[in-house]
């Protein structure tokens, strides 16, 4: 699947703020694997770990070549996956690139540019595995749309009349 292609035809929802940057990727991945899989269903067998099977062990594990994919693409989506990000500032000084020069005006400007961005990086790859995490949860709710190989997502109403009665099964005021 063209990533490219899909995030030219990605509609973000209308009531996501565009500086929301996580759920505009939760947004995205939902989009993503709504249609990432043939058929369209073989998506709900899969669960990205952050940390051991957490009781869905019959659940398969997200390829982790295809995470790592979809996570970079992400990145680089932020301006977060330059090779760059991967050198040491020392590295850089002896080796200066065009992303590196145009950092700051000074090798010390650049190496804390350089550290805040690398720092960025790391956060938000943990950030966009949670949110591939999510997404592949709420998929595994979306329903196969009739005309199109595609998944879609249950009627609001639907999840909420489910969420109440699972408060209720409980004995929780809805």
């Amino acid at each position: 699947m063209d990533l490219n292609k899909l995030l030219r035809n990605w509609v973000p929802n209308s009531r996501i703020a565009k500086d929301n940057h996580y759920v505009l990727c939760l947004d995205f991945l939902r989009f993503y694997l709504s249609q990432a899989c043939t058929p369209c269903e073989t998506v709900k067998k899969f669960a990205c770990r952050l940390s051991g099977k957490g009781g869905k062990g019959a659940l398969l594990d997200f390829p982790e070549p295809m995470a790592s994919l979809v996570i970079d693409f992400l990145l680089d989506g932020f301006g977060l996956g330059v090779q760059e990000l991967d050198s040491s500032v020392e590295q850089l000084i002896r080796n200066p690139t065009w992303y590196w020069t145009h950092l700051g005006r000074t090798d010390e400007e650049r190496a804390g540019a350089h550290e805040e961005r690398v720092t960025a990086k790391a956060v938000w790859a943990v950030e966009i595995r949670k949110a591939l995490q999510k997404a592949l949860n709420e998929v595994r709710c979306y329903h196969h749309h009739p005309d199109a190989d595609v998944l879609v997502p249950s009627s609001k109403r639907g999840r909420a009349d489910a969420h109440q009665g699972t408060n209720q099964q409980q004995g929780d005021e809805p």
